[in-house]
């Protein structure tokens, strides 16, 4: 998946990284993956 700029989250560290979040549990990572794959 390539990344996604947003400008207004810019001064947040991962603003390259909004649409795959770093989540410890990865359950929730695999969800959200699965998730964005679904809608997308």
């Amino acid at each position: 998946m390539a990344p996604v700029f947003d400008p207004p989250m810019a001064q947040h560290a991962n603003a390259m990284r909004v649409s795959e979040p770093h989540v410890a549990d990865p359950d929730v990572s695999y969800r959200w993956r699965r998730a964005l794959d679904l809608v997308l």
